[in-house]
């Protein structure tokens, strides 16, 4: 009988030592884990930043463009008036003074 207790205190020792085993094991599991994820979200932020700005910068560099482009239109247009009012700005005045007097 006593054998029996002796095997069961050992067995019970043994369990034991086995569940702290396992408990310090998924402590340090965790512990991996949690540095794995926020090694993860650092990288993960560091390309969010990254394609952010390079996001940003072509949306700059298109609006540049457009922006420009714009420009040049508008500086077309404003020559295209000039032009007219040089060559017909005698005519213009006239037309003008034509429907001042008849009102």
């Amino acid at each position: 009988m006593e054998n029996v207790l002796e095997r069961l205190y050992e067995i019970e020792a043994s369990a034991t030592a086995i569940l702290e085993q396992t408990d310090v094991r998924k402590k340090e599991l965790a512990i991996q884990m949690q540095k794995r994820i926020e090694e993860f979200e650092a990288q993960l932020a560091e390309k969010t930043a990254e394609t952010i700005a390079r996001q940003r910068q072509e949306l700059h560099e298109k609006i540049q463009e457009d922006l420009n482009n714009e420009q040049k239109r508008m500086d077309a247009q404003v020559n295209h008036l000039k032009k007219t009012y040089q060559e017909r700005h005698t005519e213009i005045a006239k037309a003008i003074l034509q429907e001042i007097i008849q009102e």
